[in-house]
């Protein structure tokens, strides 16, 4: 990956930092962290007993009816709400695909007591375990939400992203794909 970072963005970085960045542990100080950010956090939130917080990367996107959906879906203690199956769309080619991966996508929301989600401790501690993404339904009672709700953007080559990864399903073009964007778009 270090050497793949290097090729793409063509730039050479000293080896030393970046094996001492791959193996530094970005944990230690994350209940600090945390505890900074849901005190401010918690001065906002007010009249509310539950907190749903929903994950989605920067560069892709959800379906124009996703937070209402999200909304309506009833809190219960270590409820995940995820999605399974979405679009990938290749920004320069403007191609459109169905996207289908064999584990949970980045794409999800766990439900938190308003209790759990502001101490920090309990906050961590609601996680059990949890490394990725793809943990989600092993961590936590997870509810499938409706399938094409996300759709993953495709930049240029990327390391764990390709629009011809095995993962992508069948290309979508004509009336259907200009239905399917203008509800993302």
């Amino acid at each position: 990956m270090m050497i793949w970072d290097c090729w793409i963005y063509r730039e050479l970085k000293n080896p030393l930092t970046i094996w001492k960045y791959t193996w530094e542990d970005k944990n230690k100080t994350l209940l600090h962290r945390l505890s900074y950010v849901l005190e401010n956090f918690k001065r906002d939130f007010t009249g509310y007993d539950w907190v749903y917080m929903t994950r989605i990367d920067s560069d892709d996107m959800f379906h124009k009816d996703v937070v209402e959906m999200i909304q309506q879906q009833e809190p219960k203690i270590n409820k995940a709400l995820v999605f399974d199956k979405g679009f990938v769309y290749n920004v320069q080619t403007g191609q459109l695909a169905e996207w289908n991966p064999p584990t949970n996508p980045p794409f999800h929301t766990i439900i938190f007591p308003k209790e759990t989600f502001f101490e920090p401790a309990r906050y961590l501690q609601y996680f059990k375990g949890f490394k990725s993404h793809e943990d989600i339904p092993n961590v936590f009672n997870s509810q499938n939400l409706k399938d094409g709700r996300y759709c993953v953007l495709i930049h240029r080559k990327h390391i764990s992203t390709l629009y011809n990864h095995p993962w992508r399903g069948k290309e979508i073009d004509g009336e259907e794909k200009k239905e399917i964007l203008e509800n993302f778009l």
